[in-house]
């Protein structure tokens, strides 16, 4: 049975099951199809009923779940021997994430793990769900069968229900804990392997060599959001899912469409790449051996920076910046690849700002400090993972250029303008700014010449540093690591600081070299262990809560109806007042709650801190009393851990938590850019040059500089 009048049939089920209490043998299940769901269009009222229903009669809403996923089972083997697929599968697939998103709490919840009980070999529901939509995706097909377009929007449909059983526990206005959906142990049985090959494979064929028109083009995209946006999940939580048994060519082919350089399909779904990228690279460790033993971690490093920059120019900083950011620190915690970031620039980068001449390192440092010079207090939570990578590339950097020995100062200076060093969550950061420029100096003394120019013209400002009291920084502040790294910088300094005022370039090089060297021959420390970056507690659940973002940037529509929630990030359709409409797409911001004593005002009302209480853990090697630090809970709950081996800086005291990504950028609607461009800095070719422009006369500065 089942007329071509679906919606009334569905319609006049609705009614009965709202009136009557109907077991599964009650007429009103028998001859329901796919067909009835042709052209389904629930009204606001039909929705009401439905919610009315599993709050009042919990059995026929058990049964309504059942019959429909059952009929959409038993029409899926039928496609499957017929090699053919029901345009209705569309409508099936929404009405079935309408009873995902009203099933939102745990009793709900229930509904779609419980089998029939008039058969004994019966299945559970989301058991069934998941099996026929592996069944219908059908990984096994050719890419070019995966992605013909008469099945194209079918196919979109099972993803998106995908994604809508993952994040059940977050629909309909239901916020949980920081945890990832119990669904998601459902997926551990999942064709996992068949699908990740076969989605790295479209990877790589949509962005690299398919031709399709733009219309299925678009198409193809959104597939592979959804698809990615699936895989994050399970690979993160479902134990069968192994991401180290892919093939890493294979990994590596799909990842390698990042090096298309302001390839406007890479720049639509960066979010699930870069995201995609971070979890294959943190625990797939024959992946990053297989990109550093092949020299591609520049072209990894430029393709990441080139997002980063992009980002940040275009649109405000957000988690996406802190993901980058981990991937860069795990790059940078392999010396094999810490030195290729020598070899030197070879590419262009469309910036809006000029970037400038050096290597792959001097670029690193450039574009991952350049939200500091225009707001280091807003850009303030990515302060502890710069400074560990700068730390980690200061000891191999064989030369660094003006531009960039500049900038380092120019950071290690904002600490204390700011007074950001006198916070005791920014002391390790600090120490790691000035073990740096130590290091640079330390172990590529010949080739950092740059860096000790500038750090003859700041002794003034290192000396000043060492002689901080307990009335200018905290007295729990364990500064006096600081002093170590200065007081062999500035005799470096004192020693060769006269050899600057030799005109000839060999005769000044010949003179530095052996006035330093019984310097050097002095230090007999070996160059700092390399910092490991991972998530810690609080951090990860801003990941998790992230799984929900890239399900909202890929279905924004569908995930606005279905009322989808953040534990970290403010519910995109709680409008902002006076927040500006764009036409019917969603206009909503994501970003978290303030609390009262993190907000404070920032001169550019546009730019947004980056996360709730962004908290990195950066692991040190070697277990030394600079290796434990406690960390402050992330949604203000007085949670304090210690975690072995490792340090955790915490920015929930004093900067503004808020995570702002402009919501309409990711569906395409084009607004005004509301991030100021940084000024470019020119390329200096002399130390005196442009000292006011490059802060050295900051007023506040020198007001810390002329204190006692």
């Amino acid at each position: 049975m089942g007329g071509v009048v679906s919606t009334s049939k569905i319609t006049s089920l609705i009614q009965i099951l709202k009136q009557e209490n109907c077991s599964s043998i009650h007429y009103v299940w028998q001859g329901i199809s796919v067909d009835d769901m042709a052209n389904l269009n629930l009204s606001n009222e039909d929705i009401n009923d439905l919610l009315l229903i599993q709050k009042m009669r919990p059995d026929n809403f058990s049964e309504l779940v059942r019959i429909t996923v059952d009929v959409f089972s038993k029409a899926s083997k039928i496609s499957e021997k017929e090699n053919s697929q029901n345009p209705n599968y569309v409508y099936v697939c929404n009405f079935i994430c309408l009873l995902l998103s009203i099933s939102n709490d745990s009793k709900s919840n229930i509904v779609w793990f419980r089998a029939s009980q008039l058969y004994l070999s019966a299945v559970k529901p989301i058991m069934s769900l998941s099996e026929t939509l592996q069944r219908l995706l059908r990984f096994n097909d050719s890419i070019i069968t995966f992605l013909q377009s008469s099945i194209l929007d079918l196919r979109i449909s099972y993803a998106k229900t995908l994604l809508f059983i993952v994040h059940a526990q977050s629909l309909g206005g239901n916020q949980i804990c920081e945890e990832t959906s119990t669904f998601l142990s459902i997926f551990d049985f999942f064709h996992w392997n068949q699908f990740l090959i076969t989605l790295f494979e479209t990877i790589y064929y949509v962005i690299a060599q398919s031709k399709s028109s733009q219309k299925n083009s678009l198409k193809e995209l959104i597939l592979i959001r959804a698809l990615i946006s699936f895989a994050i999940p399970c690979l993160y939580a479902c134990q069968s899912w192994k991401i180290e048994q892919i093939d890493v060519k294979l990994i590596h082919k799909a990842f390698s469409v990042l090096f298309l350089i302001n390839n406007e399909k890479v720049i639509q779904i960066c979010e699930q790449l870069v995201s995609l990228l971070y979890i294959v690279i943190s625990t797939n460790h024959e992946f990053l051996e297989y990109i550093v033993s092949n020299s591609f971690t520049n072209n990894y490093v430029i393709s990441l920076l080139f997002l980063y920059q992009h980002r940040l120019e275009n649109q405000k900083m957000s988690f996406f910046h802190t993901l980058i950011l981990l991937i860069m620190g795990i790059l940078t915690s392999n010396y094999s690849a810490l030195l290729l970031l020598n070899d030197p620039i070879s590419v262009s980068l469309d910036f809006k700002m000029r970037t400038h001449r050096g290597t792959h390192a001097d670029l690193l440092i450039e574009v991952l400090t350049n939200p500091f010079v225009q707001n280091f207090e807003v850009s303030a939570p990515l302060i502890p993972l710069i400074s560990g990578i700068i730390k980690n590339i200061s000891s191999i950097t064989v030369k660094l250029s003006w531009f960039s020995a500049n900038r380092i100062f120019i950071i290690l200076k904002k600490f204390f303008v700011s007074k950001f060093a006198e916070k005791k969550e920014y002391s390790r950061s600090v120490e790691n700014m000035i073990a740096s420029i130590y290091q640079f100096l330390r172990f590529q003394t010949i080739g950092n010449m740059n860096l000790f120019m500038y750090s003859i013209e700041n002794q003034i400002f290192l000396k000043k540093i060492t002689r901080l009291n307990q009335n200018v920084v905290n007295p729990n502040v364990a500064h006096h690591n600081w002093k170590f790294y200065i007081d062999k910088i500035l005799l470096m300094v004192k020693k060769g600081e006269k050899t600057m005022m030799i005109a000839n370039e060999q005769q000044r090089i010949k003179e530095y070299q052996n006035l330093l060297a019984p310097v050097l021959l002095d230090f007999n420390d070996p160059p700092e262990k390399l910092n490991d970056f991972s998530m810690n507690r609080e951090i990860e659940s801003i990941w998790i809560d992230w799984f929900r973002v890239l399900f909202w940037i890929t279905f924004p529509e569908d995930a606005t109806k279905a009322n989808l929630s953040f534990t970290s990030f403010e519910t995109p359709n709680m409008k902002k007042e006076n927040q500006k409409e764009y036409s019917s797409k969603p206009d909503q911001n994501l970003k978290t709650q303030n609390t009262q004593e993190e907000s404070i005002n920032h001169e550019n009302q546009n730019q947004q801190p980056i996360q709730k209480s962004d908290q990195i853990s950066i692991q040190n090697r070697d277990n030394d009393k600079n290796s434990q630090k406690n960390s402050t809970s992330l949604l203000n709950r007085n949670h304090s851990q210690t975690i072995s081996g490792s340090y955790v800086v915490d920015s929930n005291d004093f900067v503004s938590n808020s995570i702002e990504n402009d919501f309409n950028d990711f569906v395409n609607i084009s607004i005004e850019n509301e991030y100021e461009i940084i000024k470019s800095i020119q390329e200096i070719e002399s130390p005196e040059e442009n000292v006011e422009d490059l802060f050295g006369g900051d007023s506040e500065l020198m007001k810390f500089l002329e204190g006692d």
